[in-house]
């Protein structure tokens, strides 16, 4: 007999059962009674023995919400969080190509271009403090690391 012959037949049987089966005596006097067992002697005994479990709960929760009411909350923007990982790397690049070019080379005329470059940089980092989200603060402050690596490297070259 195939898989689906024996389905079939299943299914016969199945569909050939009663819809419905009434219980073949009253089930709710037993359920009753054990729902109001106990001597109300009883009852007051179990009330005091949950009492404190009850209190401590509500101290938790109590407790729970006044600490989540004022702690103050880290929200966490994952794409705020991406954008200041790449701002992060920028800086470690400009830092590492600033690092192998000698400073004390530089013509003293440059000093005032230089570090009013230097000024901008961390004023635009600032500002991408308060605004994690610029993609226009963040392209500024790729053209600033930009303008400062290109002086400092013409000055190193006449």
């Amino acid at each position: 007999m195939s898989r689906s012959e024996r389905d079939s037949e299943l299914h016969m049987a199945l569909r050939q059962l009663p819809r419905t089966v009434q219980p073949t005596r009253d089930l709710w006097p037993g359920i009753a009674a054990r729902i109001g067992a106990g001597s109300p002697a009883q009852v007051r005994a179990l009330r005091r023995r949950r009492l404190p479990h009850l209190a401590l709960a509500a101290s938790i929760a109590l407790l729970a919400l006044g600490v989540t009411r004022w702690w103050p909350q880290a929200s966490v923007d994952p794409q705020a969080q991406m954008m200041q990982q790449q701002v992060t790397a920028m800086t470690r690049e400009y830092d590492a190509a600033l690092a192998q070019l000698p400073q004390a080379a530089l013509p003293p005329v440059l000093a005032p271009g230089l570090q009013a470059l230097d000024a901008s940089a961390v004023q635009i980092r600032r500002a991408l403090q308060q605004a994690p989200h610029s993609t226009r603060l963040i392209a500024q402050l790729q053209h600033t690391y930009a303008l400062r690596l290109r002086l400092s490297q013409r000055g190193m070259h006449g």
